[in-house]
């Protein structure tokens, strides 16, 4: 009798164990599922990002001694500052403001606080966009560039994706190119 509660005691411990393993990988599987998730929508809008900022940095690439009916008109601008506020405004999903309580208390709940520095990066190529369509006559190209470059850095830094590389087994040292 005696070995048989032994038996049945070894086995329900390790029926136990089983499950205390089977719940940490399940938690372990959740949490980078949802960071794989994460990353995978936070790379898609970033790529409609970096196109719409490529789109409107290229509006004025030849600008400068361009006839003015070559540049993009008003209902073209407008039509690239309302795409380029919707990415902004869908960043502010992914991306919450800082110190809330300290600034824009008057605000909408999104727009209170410091905004992300990776959000500056298109506010501030939104803005400088938004003054050429406004007729102040300056090129926004170059400023657009460097924020297209910027926030293009953040979003490296963001995804990490030397973790990817490394977590798929793939050497991107291979993808060098010698010239």
């Amino acid at each position: 009798m005696m070995e048989a509660i032994s038996v049945e005691a070894m086995l329900a411990s390790i029926a136990i164990a089983i499950s205390v393993i089977s719940v940490l990988f399940s938690e372990w599987r959740a949490r980078h599922t949802f960071r794989a998730t994460w990353t995978r929508n936070v790379v898609t809008w970033a790529i409609s990002a970096q196109r719409q900022l490529s789109i409107m940095e290229h509006d004025f690439e030849t600008a400068d001694g361009v006839p003015a009916d070559q540049l993009p008109d008003r209902t073209q601008s407008l039509s690239r500052l309302a795409e380029l506020s919707a990415i902004i405004d869908e960043g502010r999903l992914f991306f919450e403001n800082s110190r809330k309580s300290e600034y824009g208390s008057d605000k909408p709940s999104a727009h209170q606080g410091l905004r992300p520095k990776l959000l500056d990066h298109l506010v501030y190529s939104y803005r400088s966009y938004q003054s050429y369509v406004k007729n102040e006559k300056h090129n926004p190209a170059n400023t657009i560039r460097k924020r297209r470059k910027a926030f293009n850095s953040h979003v490296q830094e963001l995804i990490d994706p030397k973790w990817f590389a490394k977590k798929a087994s793939y050497d991107t040292s291979k993808l060098d190119v010698v010239s």
